[in-house]
């Protein structure tokens, strides 16, 4: 997605100078870039660079410190410019598993969204109430995992899953009308939050992560959440599935 640089006015170079970013003109030229909403105004260009280093090779880095319309506002905006084009509108990979508890018809979302290189974003464990069965466990978990997808802003997103069958009901171009079909009617209305979604099977082996999230979630009253990282007890699977 390109980007294109706000006019620095004389008062916002008076003020900052280059300390905003685009450190040259072939820099400004090149690559693709990525817009950055509600960025404090107290960040250093070299930090949010840092922070998007994970999703590719990161061109330049540039801040509105100065800004008509945000005077008053403790937040800017961002541009962070991306050598590659794939770099840039890279796609957001979530595993998620399901745990059923059959003597409380209860069960526990276990998802964790990765980048392109395998490094955690977030993670989370997220309990149901009064579910029927592990097949409604399995839907909700799959809800569960688009809507977190959602609340955490990814456009371009993966989505993996070892239920083969809730997979062929979304993707399936007729009307679902099994007693999971208000779940698969709900996922269906949250497709509409994002560029680009897609939902696929993984065997259990290449969803581990997921499904030790959701077995430690069974032990939690609460749903919890971690950003770039995951509970201890996980983390040598996490560390397992990174490319060599």
């Amino acid at each position: 997605m390109e980007g294109q640089r706000p006019e620095a006015s004389r008062e916002y170079r008076r003020r900052f100078g280059n300390r905003s970013g685009w450190s040259s003109e072939r820099n400004r030229r090149s690559g693709h870039s990525v817009f950055v909403d509600n960025v404090s105004k107290r960040i250093h260009v070299s930090t949010l660079k840092e922070a998007f280093q994970g999703y590719g090779q990161v061109v330049d880095v540039y801040i509105a410190y100065w800004s008509r319309k945000r005077q008053r506002s403790p937040t800017t905006f961002a541009f962070v410019r991306f050598k590659r084009l794939d770099e840039a509108c890279s796609t957001i990979k979530l595993n998620f598993d399901a745990a059923f508890n059959n003597s409380t018809n209860t069960s526990v979302s276990g998802i964790v969204a990765r980048n392109s290189q395998g490094l955690v974003l977030a993670a989370c464990t997220f309990p149901h109430s009064v579910v029927a069965d592990t097949f409604s466990a399995e839907a909700l978990a799959w809800e569960s995992a688009v809507t977190f997808a959602s609340d955490l802003g990814f456009r371009s997103v993966q989505v993996e899953g070892d239920s083969l069958s809730i997979i062929k009901k979304l993707n399936a171009a007729t009307m679902d009308r099994s007693l999971i079909s208000p779940i698969i009617s709900d996922i269906q209305t949250l497709r509409g939050s994002f560029d680009n979604i897609t939902f696929s099977f993984v065997g259990r082996q290449g969803n581990m992560v997921a499904h030790e999230l959701a077995k430690l979630g069974i032990q939690l009253s609460e749903p919890m959440y971690w950003m770039e990282e995951v509970p201890m007890q996980v983390e040598c699977l996490v560390l397992r599935d990174l490319p060599p």
